[in-house]
């Protein structure tokens, strides 16, 4: 099996092709995996075409998940030099994949956070008077006079909730009520999750250029691929340990703006 040919045609974004290929040489144990990432490149494709909010991070997880099979085959025929700079060149797509797995987490709202982007949106005067009182009371004392007034069936209809009115006003007053500074902690929460995906796309855009280098040919390219990851720590996993465990405000993240000249085949 020609594993550059495979990934040329990955990059190139004749998916399809790379993944059929793969399946057609590789074992039973591993053909699993690709046809789960088959499946879920179907479904992405699927609801890109349909326009139902396909986001390209899961597409670029997607991408790089194939990468890694590609590149964990290879080196199982490999050794020496070649052999570590495919061990490194592996480490670098999977934890691309783990990233962009975060990100479209990190990017996925619930019910609350469309609750409350149509809230700010359509009627931000009265989502301003609830964080009022809830600076002033420590409570939106006038939660439930509020939700009666809004237009909730054009909530659920703007976003196709399955819901009526009524459990929607009666979901988000029992919300507001058992939740401490419900209104102020969502728009904390928001932050929390922009700067979390900020600090993760600069470690992506960072792994993107070091697998550029890990991708060279030839027996130089291995030298310097190799030798340039191991320079560095694994930063997307400890970007990710960081927020996950609330330590990333006292943290020191030092970033650099490396240049992204990449040609992955994901997409930004």
């Amino acid at each position: 099996m020609e594993y550059n040919q495979i990934r040329d045609l990955i990059i190139k974004n004749k998916i399809e092709e790379g993944l059929q290929i793969l399946l057609d040489n590789v074992e039973n144990d591993i053909q699993n995996d690709i046809i789960l990432l088959t499946s879920q490149f179907h479904n992405w494709e699927k609801n890109h075409r349909l326009n139902l909010g396909a986001p390209i991070e899961e597409r670029n997880r997607i991408i790089y998940a194939i990468l890694s099979i590609i590149t964990q085959i290879e080196k199982e025929s490999k050794n020496g030099l070649e052999a570590k700079r495919l061990n490194s060149l592996q480490e670098v797509e999977s934890d691309l994949a783990l990233g962009y797995e975060k990100l479209v987490s990190l990017k996925s709202n619930g019910a609350i956070d469309l609750f409350m982007i149509w809230l700010t949106n359509r009627y931000p005067k009265i989502f301003q008077k609830l964080l009022d009182e809830e600076k002033n009371n420590g409570k939106a004392s006038s939660l439930f006079t509020e939700l009666s007034n809004l237009n909730l069936d054009q909530f659920a209809s703007e976003y196709n909730l399955n819901a009526t009115t009524q459990s929607i006003h009666d979901y988000i007053l029992e919300k507001g009520n058992s939740i401490p500074m419900f209104f102020t902690g969502w728009i904390e929460y928001s932050d929390y999750k922009e700067r979390f995906a900020v600090d993760l796309n600069k470690e992506i855009d960072k792994y993107k250029q070091r697998h550029q280098n890990l991708l060279k040919t030839g027996i130089i390219g291995a030298i310097i691929g190799a030798s340039t990851f191991s320079v560095f720590e694994r930063s997307i996993d400890k970007v990710i340990d960081l927020y996950e465990s609330g330590s990333a405000d006292e943290a020191n993240l030092n970033h650099t703006d490396d240049d992204d000249d990449d040609d992955d085949g994901d997409d930004d």
